[in-house]
């Protein structure tokens, strides 16, 4: 039994778009390491179906982290 209990949950003062999508960024890295961890757990049990499941979650997840990343990358040049 695996309980999510590594996302912070995060305040922020600022209302600019470049600070939020960076907390998005790193929010998004932890749940990438959880998927991760949950997939190999799925997997060692046997359980295929929750595995597929999952691995179509880290894709998903994934291209959030490009297209966040992308985004930071072009606020910062």
């Amino acid at each position: 039994f695996i309980v999510n209990q590594s996302m912070p949950e995060t305040l922020t003062s600022s209302n600019s778009p470049i600070s939020m999508t960076k907390i998005l960024f790193d929010a998004n890295e932890i749940m990438l390491n959880d998927l991760a961890t949950l997939f190999n757990a799925a997997t060692q049990a046997g359980e295929e179906g929750l595995a597929n499941f999952i691995s179509e979650r880290q894709d998903s997840h994934k291209k959030w982290q490009w297209w966040l990343k992308a985004s930071l990358k072009q606020t910062i040049n």
